[in-house]
């Protein structure tokens, strides 16, 4: 049996198959990407200014407490 970069021998003489290095490269960089994603967003919500109003500029009835026209 030709063993691979891609095998590796267990200590009970099985054989694991190892992912492939680009489908582990795209695993870790979409993990990253959500991690930079959620840090930024976090980062924002914590840096707000604490006495700053919400407002949007939606004309939807469902928005009209925030909205800085329908006041």
């Amino acid at each position: 049996m030709l063993i691979t970069k891609m095998d590796r021998i267990t200590k009970n003489g099985g054989n694991n198959r190892i992912a492939p290095t680009l489908e582990r490269e795209v695993i870790i960089s979409t993990v990253a990407l959500y991690l930079l994603i959620c840090g930024a967003l976090l980062a924002v919500h914590h840096f707000q200014p604490a006495g700053q109003e919400t407002t949007t500029s939606s004309s939807s009835p469902s928005h009209q407490h925030f909205s800085t026209t329908g006041k």
